[in-house]
């Protein structure tokens, strides 16, 4: 299987960064996109700076329409990673300039490569920001959900309502975390150590979760399956605003240590 983890901007590329922490081994190809040349010090495995002809390597300073323009300019250099995917996860802050374009990345994904699962995960800009940038992130985010097989959404107000940390820095990097550990969970059900006590295979799981729409991912690890049920319900970050969820993707693994396997 070949997985594929596509963060653009600040924020997607952050979420990569964690992938590329986070796991055990190489089984997911993370990718950082951005205008802003900055982009080269994240930890991950392919670094992509684009339209530094129109930015001189800058960022696109919030500006979600010349953040779109540069990246359907530069496609081709991404789609040299996407092609013969099965899963491709993409990631971004919504409402600025770089991460705004993920809806043109879904597009040109889903037209080209219909026969890959298709994951988005994206946030929502604190409520305290100005309008222009929460309404642009609310019309992509409408967008999105038409352009992608699954689409879980993060809420910034959530995270920082939540989590305790003593910086906003630290915050977001938990949250980050948590997104990178949801989705490593999912792909442990096809890339795991063969020990589930559940084990779905690919083409099922593409029939069960293709076209689902809004959904939320849950992942904990604790000493007994109730707990981490209880615990991933609970790390819910979810946008409260967001309707109409169609699917639930719940991944409980115990330990050997603890005498049981894992399961979906």
């Amino acid at each position: 299987m070949k997985y594929v983890a596509i963060g653009l901007g600040e924020c997607g590329s952050n979420i990569v960064s964690e992938f590329y922490r986070l796991r055990k081994e190489d089984v997911v190809t993370t990718i950082a996109v951005d205008c802003d040349r900055r982009v080269r010090d994240k930890k991950v495995d392919i670094h992509l700076v684009i339209g530094e002809h129109k930015t001189k390597g800058l960022g696109a300073g919030g500006d979600s329409e010349l953040g779109t323009d540069i990246l359907r300019e530069n496609m081709n250099r991404i789609e040299e990673y996407v092609k013969n995917a099965d899963v491709v996860m993409t990631f971004a802050g919504l409402g600025r300039g770089m991460g705004s374009s993920i809806t043109a990345l879904n597009e040109f994904i889903a037209e080209k490569y219909p026969d890959a699962l298709l994951l988005s995960w994206v946030t929502l800009p604190f409520r305290t920001e100005p309008k222009m940038i929460i309404d642009v992130a609310r019309e992509r985010l409408e967008e999105l959900n038409t352009l992608t097989d699954n689409l879980f959404v993060t809420s910034n107000n959530l995270l920082k309502e939540r989590i305790e940390a003593k910086s906003l820095e630290q915050v977001l990097r938990e949250g980050n975390a948590h997104i990178a550990r949801c989705l490593l969970g999912f792909i442990n059900i096809f890339e795991g150590d063969g020990d589930d006590l559940i084990r779905i295979d690919f083409p099922t799981m593409l029939k069960l979760v293709k076209n689902s729409g809004y959904s939320y991912i849950g992942y904990a690890e604790r000493a007994s399956i109730k707990e981490a049920y209880d615990e991933a319900i609970k790390n819910n970050f979810c946008d409260p605003e967001i309707k109409g969820c169609k699917s639930l993707i719940l991944h409980i693994y115990t330990p050997k240590r603890l005498g049981a396997g894992g399961g979906l």
